[in-house]
Formats: C-alpha cells, structure tokens, sequence
C-alpha cells in the first residue's frame, strides 16, 4: 500500500474517501427501496400531512356537538337525545385515534424503527374502523336482544 499511495497520510486519505463513497450508496440504496416513506425534518412553511387539519377540525366540532347534545339530553330527558349523544362521543373517539395516528407517525426514524412511523398512521385508522364496527354491532345485538326478551 505504501508503494502504491506514497505514505500513511494518503492511504488514511483514500480510505475516508471510499468510506463516504460507501456511505452515500448505502444512503441511496435506503432512500430507492423506501421511496416517499422517507421521513425528513420539517422545513419552515411545510405544509402538514394530508388529512391533519381535517381530523383536529372534526375532533374540535364533535366534542363541541358532543357538549350541545349532552346538555340538551340533560334539559330535555329526552332518549332521542340521549342516543345522539351516545353517537357523538363515538365520532369524538373516532376522530380522537386518528389524530394520535397523524401524530405518531410524523416520528423521525429511529434505531429501532429505521424507516420510521409513516405506517403507524394506517394502524391506528384500522383500530378507529374496527372499534366502530364491533361497537356498532354490539348495540345493534344488544337492542335485538333485549327487544325480543
């Protein structure tokens, strides 16, 4: 190596070289095979993900429709009320598990996650979706029963 590069200085020299080279392929290689998944740092005047403001809106509106609709509940006594109570507070959850999905998945990559949170968003959209699906099934099992008994 010494005939070759003339002394230690450039063979230290050659080395750092072809380590960064490396590097940067292997950084190219990440960045094809995870494609727009690729998290990066926020810059200033980035617009926020699809759907954000979206889903903070709703969360903010249905708790306020769910605070209406309890106090005209408590008013009236009325069930019809009641039950629409009820169905805003389902909305108010809903829309509460896909703001923590949104949030939880604008995470920067990690040791442990080196591809980062993107995914985690769809997750959380699958809990929301499942949640109301099973509850409302379980209410519409529990009033045919109940009716019929």
């Amino acid at each position: 190596a010494l005939a070759r590069w003339d002394s230690m200085e450039n063979i230290a020299a050659h080395k750092a070289l072809r380590d960064r080279v490396r590097q940067r392929r292997v950084n190219r290689r990440q960045a094809m095979f995870i494609g727009l998944r690729l998290k990066r740092p926020n810059q200033s005047g980035a617009s926020p993900p699809v759907g954000q403001n979206a889903v903070y809106s709703a969360l903010i509106v249905n708790a306020i429709i769910t605070c209406c609709k309890g106090s005209a509940f408590l008013y009236t006594g009325s069930g019809s009320m009641f039950a629409e109570t009820i169905h805003s507070v389902a909305d108010f959850f809903n829309q509460l598990l896909l703001a923590i999905g949104l949030n939880r998945s604008q995470r920067m990559a990690d040791q442990k996650h080196p591809y980062g949170y993107a995914n985690e968003q769809y997750v959380w959209s699958m809990i929301s979706g499942v949640g109301i699906f099973f509850l409302g099934c379980g209410m519409t099992t529990y009033h045919g029963v109940s009716t019929l008994f």
